[in-house]
Parts: structure tokens; C-alpha cells; sequence
């Protein structure tokens, strides 16, 4: 500018381009946001859901395949819990039938013993009274021995 422009007025021009350069950054702006919502943000959402679809696609695929298996675990232990509740009451009522069988042959046992025990008992006290028995049966058994054997000498 020439040195005869008044101060103010160059102060004014300054201040106006000021403004206008104000003006067309806030445009610029505005335009690159309108043209961002225009034709970037469709653009890239396209490409974010291009990007992410097949990843979703086998989350669901192994999110499905995750809930059969553990639908088929929990059938399967539900079915080896019952299997095994059987096995524990049989096994329980097994081992209370041999029990049983165990304390009635026990008993058994114990009176065939006892009912031994008796007879050697019986057979002892017939020892004792037939013993003196026997000996005087025995000793006439010796005399009518010696007295035929007598009897045949003589003749």
C-alpha cells in the first residue's frame, strides 16, 4: 500500500480481510463437513460393515456351535449323574443283600456250632455213663470166653 493510505484505512482493510479469511475458513469448513456427511460417512460405513459382517458371521456361527456343545455336555451329564445314581443304589442295595446274607449265615453258622457244641456234649455224657457199662461188659465178655474155652479144652 502507498504510504497516503491513511492508518485507519489500512487498519479497516486489515480487519476485513481478517474477516473474510474468518469467513471462508468457517466455510471450508462446513463444506468439508458436508461432504464428509455426504459421501465420506456412507462410504465408510459401507466399508466398516463390509469389514465387520464376516467377522459376525462366525461369531454367530460359534456362538450356535458353543450353545450345542454345551447343550450336549449338559445332556451328557445329566445321563452319566443318573447312570451313576443308579450304579450307587445298586451297589448300595447289593451291599446291604450281602450284608443280610452275611449276618444269616453267620447265624447259622453259630447254630450249627452251638447245635454241635450240644451233641459232643450229649456223646460225652453217654461216654461217661456207658464206660463203666462197657468195662462190665467187657470183663463178662472175658469170663464167657475163658469159661467156653474151658469147656472145649475138656472135651
Amino acid at each position: 500500500m502507498s504510504a497516503n493510505t491513511p492508518l485507519p484505512v489500512i487498519t479497516a482493510i486489515h480487519a476485513v480481510a481478517y474477516i473474510l479469511k474468518k469467513h471462508t475458513a468457517c466455510e471450508i469448513a462446513e463444506a468439508a463437513a458436508n461432504h464428509f456427511s455426504t459421501t465420506l460417512a456412507p462410504q465408510l460405513i459401507d466399508h466398516v460393515i463390509t469389514a465387520i459382517t464376516p467377522q459376525l458371521t462366525n461369531l454367530r456361527s460359534t456362538s450356535e456351535l458353543l450353545s450345542a456343545t454345551v447343550h450336549q455336555a449338559e445332556e451328557m451329564l445329566n445321563t452319566t449323574i443318573s447312570e451313576a445314581t443308579n450304579i450307587h443304589r445298586s451297589l448300595k442295595n447289593e451291599h446291604t443283600e450281602q450284608e443280610e446274607n452275611t449276618r444269616i449265615a453267620a447265624d447259622h453258622i453259630e447254630e450249627t456250632a452251638n447245635e454241635l457244641h450240644a451233641s459232643v456234649e450229649e456223646c460225652q455224657k453217654l461216654l461217661k455213663t456207658l464206660s463203666p457199662s462197657l468195662d462190665v461188659t467187657q470183663e463178662r465178655i472175658n469170663q464167657l470166653s475163658s469159661q467156653l474155652l474151658t469147656c472145649y479144652a475138656l472135651k
